[in-house]
């Protein structure tokens, strides 16, 4: 029994401490971003490790901008299927194509890009056929 209300009480405050939002998309800048926060998107278009429009990231860039006070962590997720380390490859290469866009489009610096290949699956069910596509995507955490 002692056990159990150990687990309970570390519980609640283990989730009142770090309260934390997940959004598919961009947040709207009504509420105060706070740490552990993170932004689910789809990965834009992009042809041979490349974006093909930087526009795409224009709510991205805004996100940054109007949040200069908090750092972010952007990581790019890859799901090509083969080999890890090719899907490592292309990550990384688009990692270096957002950086190239971000450079050109914003002075501001208040985050690092990480490239994760396949590493980080959220759908778990390798035999769906939608499996990559679930799992191809950018997340942006408020570090």
């Amino acid at each position: 029994m002692k056990t159990y209300i150990k687990i309970v009480i570390f519980s609640i405050l283990f989730l009142k401490g770090y309260p934390s939002e997940v959004y598919y998309g961009y947040k709207s800048a009504d509420n105060e971003l706070k740490k552990a926060d993170k932004f689910i998107t789809n990965l834009p278009d992009n042809i041979n490790g490349r974006f093909t429009k930087p526009e795409d990231f224009d709510e991205l860039i805004k996100l940054l901008e109007t949040n200069p006070t908090k750092h972010f962590k952007i990581e790019i997720n890859v799901f090509l299927g083969g080999l890890e380390k090719n899907n490592l490859v292309y990550s990384n290469n688009l990692c270096t194509s957002l950086e190239k866009i971000l450079e050109f489009k914003t002075s501001i610096n208040n985050f690092d890009l990480i490239s994760k290949g396949s590493s980080n699956a959220i759908f778990l069910n390798e035999d769906d056929p939608n499996y990559k596509f679930y799992n191809t995507r950018i997340e942006i955490l408020v570090d």
